[in-house]
This record gives structure tokens, C-alpha cells and sequence, in this order.
């Protein structure tokens, strides 16, 4: 594999350095819109550019992206701050880096409402604004839906099987499409007068990889391929709309991946836990509106690798459409800056991008990894620091931190301007949330399976926790077995590989804190117990172990215990629906049904999962606490979270705790 992707790398070096030479076409004022342009923004979750061969002559096959590229701006060296999908997307929609807009980790945070967001500021100059997300990792309670009308991030669909974490493709990019059409058709009607700004993302790319037919089969031993083969392959119905409906010729199109993917590189398997460039390096292409309204392939514009950030593309589209020039007081406050200069054809050779991953404390209590990426040098600030010259080791396999001290000082220097300008101006401190045990289900069956809890760093030293890549035989070992073996139901092995790994790593609470969910899953609520005892002594602000904790003590019969351990985590972080809903279990057991009603609707409010909490309604309502009304409207809800009718949805209705 690596062999194979220094290969990608280099000749994907010499397309870029070929168009560079020998086909250039920068942008002009000429090309400015005289009217406002309608905005397409596509996010391409966990996509490589290495892969493709619209970014860099990769063996993935991309006719759709071909003609978003051809005639369009190739900026080959756009670097993520984060390798993590929510950090990211946050990022791409308000200019600023995680530090500043204080999300650092999925579900674990969101956006503050302070945040000003590109959707909110296209709408109040007179944008429609639109967004369609495959994951529930894109969830709107995150805080992304700021500022679009319509946020689309239901994942119920005809072809989807409930309780999906993720969209397929075709359904989300047909979704757009339909969207699209009802927009032009209001257009011609002069029913709708303004442009839009559209947000799509698509999250085929994400572990596990499972292409449909016939990209299986063309990419037998690289799924991964296969998925950016079908993704390629549905976006193309969005830009066939677009041209069909007269809209191609007014609509600009931006494409991004939020990270990339290890694919086994430094010891990781997809991403999140490193910096390095097969995961911060991203797709970024630039396709102004064609004038004949067609999107056709051919060469580039204009092929950049200069270093660039997704942290750029918000000042960038607002330059673009005439709303803020840079240096005005709508973009003095972004970490991101205009590319307009560099799509002219001016080169920045010193631009420096800022990168971490608060993955690892977050998930695992190991040290977070802070960066710093020029067009020569990445610098990575850890227990054990690492230096890399990307220009004759760009797959990064030789650290050179001890070799060039010159060069860490001045990148050390470097980092520490990022932090100290993100201390002034950060979100930070309204960006934690609370995160339920529904929610991290979805996320473990996304491969996001961290569980240490929502971080207070303090004074923490983060130099003396253990380095991330010296975690490395840990993570893939017996920790990841114990992950896999429990998502796939081997309750038994899973116990057994756990153990091993917290006699491995006994300090990491994410192993203890599985390890009473293994437990639970098994029956074994006193080893439960034990467990998330264990895990609430290393870290005893961790309400996911409260709610554990909680949820062992229900079963043991000792109420009394399960409710201090729902009501410390409630105190924890009020706006989580677990603790809420464990309290409601326990007052229904308890026979206080009108007091469990209260309890399960305010955890429904706060976002418990419509699988589990309306199936819990319906039955209080229908058998305990009547109220035939409301027992229809709850299973009205519950049968569409199980894709089935109201009679079928009567017959899966969870037990009463009274009868």
C-alpha cells in the first residue's frame, strides 16, 4: 500500500507540475459575476485526492469530478484542520479553526450560536440556503444548520434500514436534485428571485467500506476505491440537473473532503488519532459557472499547490460574490483568507496551516496533537515531537525533529501564534455538549469509538501523557479487537480482548468504560458496576459513566444507587437526554408514571433517538398512563423510526416495567 501511494503521490506530482507549465488560465476580473451566482458547496466526507484522478491522475475513475475540474481551479494542496468530520465541517463554514470555534470532537461539542456561519451570512444578503447531510454525525443538534432554511438531516429513506446512521449517496444527491428542479421551477415562475446556497455532503467514503454493484466488483480488493468510484458516479446526477434546469450557467461549485483516510499508513486504519497528510490533506476543486451552461471535461484553469486551508473557502466565496473584500470587517476575525490572489496566479510560498486532533485525549486520555503545516515542513507538537520535510518525504516515515532543532523552534514559534490568537477570540467555552448513549452508539457503528467523556483539560500537562503513536500496537491490538468483536455481537470474546487491553493500558478510562458496556450487554451487571467504578476513578466527570453506572444499578435493584448516578450526570451536562431518560426508566418502574412522562418527553426534546424514546411513549401512554391521543402520536413516530405501519410498530413496543 504504500509503495502503491508513493507511486500516486509522485505521479500525481508530475500531472500538477505538467498543467502548471503548460496550462494556465488564472482568474480575471472578467470572470467576477455581474449578478449573484448560486453557490453549490459539496463536502466529500473522508475523501483522499490522491485517489482520484480529477485531483491527481489517481487510479479511481471520476467522470462526474472530471467535469467540475476541467475548466475549473485545482488547489492540490488544501490542508483540513482536523481529521475529524464535525472539527472539520464546522471549520468549513465559518473560517475558523477548531481552537477558535471551539469544536474539537464529534458529538462531544457543538457549534456555539455566537458562531457566524457561511449559510447565515449568504442568507441575510438575500440567499436562498439549503444543506442535505448523509450522517448523523451532521446532526443539526451539532450546530451546523445555522443559518440554512431548511436543514435535511433525516436519515429515514425508503432504501435505508431504520435506525441508519449514514445515507446512502443516491439519496442524498437525489434529494439535491429534486431540490434543485422545485428551485428553477420557482424561478421561472418568478416565484423565487433569489440565488441559492446549497450545502451537500455526501459520507460514502466512511469506514466500513461497503460499495454497491458493479464499483464492488471493479475495485474487488480496494473497497475503499469502490465507494469513491459510486460516489463519483451519483454526484453526477446533481450536475446533470443543474444543466437540465438552466441552472449550470449561474451556479459556482466548490468541492471539498473534510479529511482523508490512513488506509493502514503510520500504523492507522482510517482516522482521527494522527496529523499527518494522508488524512489533512483534501480534495478542493473550484468550478466557476460555464458560460454554455454545460460542465465538460478537459484541463484545468489553473492547478495551485500552494498551501491552502478549508479554513479559506468561506472568505474565498464571500470575495468571490462581491459581499466582503478581504480585510474587511466581515473576514478581519476569519483564520482563513481569500484565494482570490492565488487563482490570479500569486503564489504564497510561506502560508502556514494550522492542524490537531483532540481525538485521542477526548477518547482516550492520550496526548492531543497540535501541527503546523507549510508548503516544505510539518511540524507536529507531541510528548515526542516529530518534524517532516513533505518536499523529499512527503509520506512522512523520517522525523527530523532532532535533527533540525532551528527549524522546530521557529515552527514550535509558529504554533504557539496559532494558540495564543485563538485564546483571544475563541467560542471554546460554549462548545461542549452533552453526548447520549444512543449517540455514541451511532458513532461506534461509524468507527468513531472513543468514550472517555466530554474533556476538562485544566492544567494538564499534556506532555506527560502517552504519545498517540506509541499507542499504536495498543489501538490496533487488543483494544480494537474488543471494539470489533463487540460491535459485531461476540459479547464473550469482546469481555476477554477488553481485559487484556486494560491490563495493556489501565490508566485509558475508555477501556474500563467499554468494558462495563460489554459487561452490561452480557448480563453481568455487578462486573458492570466494577467497571464503571474503575472508570469514574480515573476520570469522575465522565457522565457517560454516570449514566453506565446508572443503568448497571437498575439492574441490580438498587434504585436508590441508580438515581445519585442519573442525577450526577444530569448535573454533569443537563442537556444530555441519557441521564433524563434513565431517571424517567426509573420513576416508571417505580410506578410515578406521570413523573416518568415529564422525564422520557424531556429526553425525547433533548434528542433521544426516535427508535427507542417513542416506542417508550407510546406504551406509557397506551397501557399506564392513558392518554390515547398522545399514544397515537407516539406511535404515529415510532412506526416511522422503525419504517414500518402503526400495526406492526403496536407489536415491537417495548415492555412496561409494571406488567
Amino acid at each position: 500500500m504504500i509503495l502503491a501511494l508513493l507511486v500516486l503521490a509522485v505521479s500525481g506530482a508530475a500531472y500538477y507540475v505538467s498543467f502548471l507549465r503548460e496550462r494556465t488560465s488564472p482568474f480575471g476580473d472578467s470572470d467576477r459575476p455581474t449578478e449573484p451566482w448560486n453557490i453549490l458547496l459539496i463536502s466529500l466526507d473522508t475523501t483522499r485526492p490522491d485517489y482520484l484522478a480529477a485531483c491527481a491522475s489517481g487510479p479511481v475513475a471520476t467522470p462526474s469530478l472530471d467535469r467540475i475540474a476541467g475548466g475549473g481551479f485545482v488547489l492540490s494542496s488544501m490542508i483540513s484542520p482536523a481529521p475529524i468530520t464535525l472539527p472539520s465541517h464546522a471549520s468549513l463554514l465559518t473560517g475558523l479553526n477548531p481552537n477558535r470555534h471551539g469544536v474539537r470532537e464529534n458529538t462531544e461539542y457543538a457549534l456555539p450560536d455566537d458562531a457566524i456561519t457561511a449559510a447565515e451570512t449568504f442568507r441575510s444578503h438575500g440567499y436562498r440556503t439549503q444543506a442535505f447531510v448523509s450522517a448523523f454525525v451532521m446532526d443539526g443538534r451539532f450546530g451546523l444548520e445555522q443559518g440554512f432554511g431548511d436543514y435535511v438531516d433525516d436519515l429515514t429513506a425508503p432504501s435505508v434500514r431504520p435506525g441508519a446512521v449514514e445515507l446512502p449517496g443516491a439519496v442524498s444527491t437525489s434529494r439535491a436534485a429534486e431540490w434543485i428542479s422545485a428551485h428553477a421551477t420557482a424561478r421561472r415562475r418568478g416565484d423565487e428571485t433569489r440565488p441559492f446556497f446549497l450545502f451537500l455532503h455526501l459520507f460514502d467514503a466512511h469506514a466500513p467500506y461497503a460499495p454497491p454493484s458493479p464499483y464492488r466488483e471493479s475495485y474487488p480488493s480496494d473497497p475503499y476505491a469502490g465507494e469513491l468510484a459510486y460516489q463519483d458516479a451519483v454526484l453526477g446526477a446533481v450536475l446533470d440537473r443543474l444543466e437540465v434546469v438552466g441552472e449550470a450557467d449561474r451556479t459556482l461549485i466548490w468541492v471539498v473532503s473534510d479529511h482523508g483516510e490512513s488506509l493502514g499508513a503510520h500504523g492507522e486504519d482510517t482516522h482521527s488519532l494522527f496529523v499527518y497528510d494522508v488524512t489533512q490533506r483534501i480534495v478542493s476543486l473550484l468550478r466557476l459557472p460555464p458560460a454554455n451552461g454545460r460542465y465538460e471535461t478537459g484541463a484545468p484553469r489553473l492547478v495551485a499547490d500552494d498551501v491552502t486551508g478549508i479554513v479559506d473557502v468561506y472568505p474565498t466565496l464571500l470575495d468571490l460574490m462581491g459581499i466582503a473584500p478581504p480585510g474587511s470587517e466581515a473576514t478581519a476575525g476569519l483564520d482563513g483568507q481569500s484565494l482570490v490572489p492565488l487563482l490570479r496566479g500569486e503564489s504564497d510560498p510561506e502560508r502556514a496551516i494550522y492542524c490537531e486532533t483532540w481525538s485521542p485525549y477526548v477518547s482516550y486520555r492520550w496526548a492531543p496533537l497540535e501541527a503546523v503545516r507549510t508548503k516544505q515542513w510539518k511540524y507536529i507538537r507531541a510528548p515526542f515531537p516529530e518534524l517532516y520535510d513533505l518536499v523529499s518525504d512527503p509520506n512522512e516515515e523520517t522525523n527530523l525533529a532532532a535533527a533540525k532543532p532551528d527549524v522546530v523552534r521557529d515552527l514550535s514559534n509558529h504554533l504557539d501564534t496559532f494558540i495564543a490568537g485563538a485564546s483571544g477570540g475563541t467560542l471554546a467555552a460554549g462548545a461542549t455538549r452533552a453526548a447520549s448513549e444512543e449517540e455514541l452508539e451511532r458513532l461506534r457503528s461509524l468507527g468513531y469509538l472513543g468514550n472517555a467523556g466530554t474533556p476538562s483539560p485544566g492544567d494538564v500537562d499534556f506532555s506527560k501523557l502517552p504519545d498517540p503513536k506509541r499507542q499504536v500496537a495498543f489501538f490496533r491490538g487488543p483494544f480494537q479487537s474488543a471494539k470489533s468483536l463487540l460491535l459485531s455481537g461476540r459479547v464473550d470474546e469482546a469481555i476477554a480482548k477488553f481485559e487484556d487491553a486494560r491490563s495493556a493500558d489501565p490508566g485509558n478510562p475508555s477501556v474500563h468504560q467499554f468494558l462495563g458496556v460489554a459487561y452490561r450487554q452480557a448480563g453481568e451487571f455487578r462486573d458492570a458496576a466494577d467497571s464503571y467504578r474503575t472508570a469514574l476513578a480515573l476520570q469522575p466527570d465522565s457522565p457517560r459513566s454516570w449514566v453506565g453506572m446508572g443503568r448497571a444499578q437498575m439492574s441490580l435493584g438498587h434504585p436508590d444507587s441508580a438515581r445519585t448516578a442519573f442525577v450526577t450526570a444530569r448535573t454533569l451536562l443537563p442537556h444530555s437526554p441519557d441521564s433524563w431518560e434513565g431517571l424517567g426508566d426509573l420513576a416508571w418502574e417505580a410506578g410515578d408514571v406521570a413523573r416518568a412522562a415529564t422525564l422520557l418527553d424531556s429526553a425525547r426534546v433533548l434528542g433521544a433517538p426516535p427508535i427507542l424514546i417513542e416506542g417508550k411513549l407510546a406504551r406509557l401512554y397506551r397501557d399506564d398512563f392513558p392518554d390515547a391521543a398522545r399514544a397515537s402520536r407516539h406511535l404515529e413516530a415510532y412506526a416511522r423510526a422503525l419504517g414500518t405501519n402503526a400495526t406492526e410498530a403496536a407489536r415491537r413496543l417495548p415492555p412496561s416495567p409494571l406488567r
